[in-house]
This record gives structure tokens, C-alpha cells and sequence, in this order.
């Protein structure tokens, strides 16, 4: 086998040289072309346009046409120059708008992932309330306005609330009762109502275990039966409680027949 020949040194210097100055030139070029294009780049909106918005989540109670104009609008424009931030925290500012995530995929797709508030009760006379303490002010309250608890208290104490609703309910569902609003007072006193009218039950600010307990344990028939004459019970008594009886002149047609008749042996 022959050995091949071995390009001599001296022509392989000349050849570089040869190309040198040609490619000097052409880095020379990019240096200046590069930046010009990629601040045209950054500087028009129509350079690298958004073509495609997906949008993910499930949607019961937000204005789906006005929030797919309001995504259009936001999206609008280059890709690159796109504010994610600002697309996230304009959506959000809808008051149904729980939690907003906003991402480019290259090279012109934006995807959205959207989570809708989920109302669990009316908070005090204008809002909602979801499962994670959260109090919102929708729009409206079109369809919030009967079959809901209404619970209410300070600003900040929703979670506080919440957690005494499901204490309640889980103990006045043992006698089949329900419950229809928790409050809580500016002087943290609280105070709850029964459902289907039922009577109003004062707590208090100190005890509350104690005083609910003693309810259950001393009007349980009263309660289980859905005592109508029964206005109010106030439970801040060290050794007792008060008890308001409806005045039967002032009940509905209806209702003050069956008070009577609970008044016979």
C-alpha cells in the first residue's frame, strides 16, 4: 500500500490566507447586520405574529365570549415581545378568574391554563366565598340568590368562618338539621341560623364548643322536630340560656296553624 502524499505546509498557510479576508468580511457583515435585524425583530409586532392561542379549563359561571375576546386582544402581536405577566394578571382580574398560567411554545404558540372560582357560599352581602377561604365579587349575583349558605364576617376571616360552617354542619347533621348561614362580628362574636327559617342561635365570643353542645344536648326535639314558634336562642349564659318564642299573630297563615297545634297536649 502507497503512503499518501502529504500536502505541503506552505500550501496549506497560502490557502488560509486566501480565505482570511473573505471570511473577516463576512463577520464583519454579521456583526453589523445581526443586531439591526434582531432589533427590527424585537421592535415590530408583525415580525414574528402569535398564531396560535390554546386555552385550557373548565368554565361554569365566566362570560366564555367576552373571555375569548379579551385572550384575543391580549395575544394579539409578536411573539417575542409578548408579556406573559401581563396577559396572567389581566385574565385574573376578572373576579371568576381564580389562578391564571400563561406560556410561549416556539415559535408562535401562546398556551393558557385557567382555573374558574368555585363558590361554596354568599359572603356577607355582595360576595363569594370558595372552598379555599377566597372572597370574591362577581359582576352579579344572578342564581346565588336562594339554596346557598350565606356566611360573613371581618375582612381576612373567611378561612376562620369556612372551617366553623363545617364543624357545624357535621354536628347538626347527626339530628338531620341543617344549617343555613355562620357569621362572625366585628367583636369576634358569632352567631348562626338554622335552616328552613329555623331559629337564630347566638354564641357568643368565649365557649363556643360548650355552648353548642349544651344547644344540642337541650333543645335536640325542639330542633329534629323544626320547632316553629322558636325565634332565637342565645346561648351566653354561664348556667342557662334565653330562649324568643315567635309571636303566633305574626307568623304566615300556614305556619301560625302549625304553631298552634304544637301548643296541644
Amino acid at each position: 500500500m502507497r503512503p499518501q502524499a502529504r500536502r505541503p505546509l506552505a500550501a496549506t498557510e497560502a490557502s488560509r490566507r486566501r480565505w482570511l479576508p473573505a471570511l473577516l468580511m463576512l463577520a464583519g457583515v454579521l456583526t453589523v447586520v445581526a443586531p439591526v435585524y434582531v432589533g427590527w425583530v424585537l421592535s415590530n409586532p408583525n415580525a414574528m405574529p402569535v398564531t396560535h392561542v390554546e386555552v385550557h379549563g373548565d368554565f361554569l359561571h365566566s362570560d366564555t365570549a367576552a373571555l375569548g375576546e379579551q385572550i384575543q386582544r391580549l395575544t394579539a402581536g409578536s411573539f417575542l415581545l409578548l408579556d406573559v405577566n401581563a396577559v396572567r394578571d389581566a385574565l385574573e382580574a376578572d373576579p371568576w378568574i381564580a389562578e391564571v398560567s400563561v406560556r410561549r411554545v416556539w415559535p408562535n404558540r401562546i398556551v393558557i391554563h385557567i382555573r374558574e372560582q368555585i363558590p361554596v357560599a354568599r359572603w356577607n352581602d355582595d360576595s363569594l366565598v370558595a372552598r379555599s377561604g377566597e372572597v370574591f365579587t362577581p359582576p352579579s349575583l344572578a342564581g346565588f340568590e336562594s339554596g346557598w349558605a350565606h356566611l360573613g364576617g371581618p375582612v381576612g376571616t373567611a378561612p376562620e368562618v369556612l372551617t366553623r360552617w363545617d364543624e357545624l354542619k357535621a354536628r347538626l347533621a347527626l339530628l338531620g338539621v341543617g344549617i343555613d348561614g355562620v357569621y362572625l362580628s366585628e367583636r369576634r362574636a358569632w352567631h348562626f341560623r338554622l335552616a328552613g327559617g329555623g331559629p337564630e342561635i347566638i354564641v357568643g365570643r368565649h365557649h363556643f364548643d360548650e355552648r353548642v353542645e349544651r344547644l344540642l344536648n337541650t333543645f335536640s326535639p325542639a330542633l329534629t322536630q323544626g320547632d316553629m314558634r322558636i325565634a332565637r336562642i342565645d346561648l351566653r349564659y354561664p348556667n342557662g340560656f334565653a330562649v324568643a318564642f315567635i309571636d303566633p299573630a305574626k307568623l304566615e297563615p300556614g305556619r301560625q296553624q302549625a304553631a298552634v297545634l304544637s301548643t296541644l297536649p
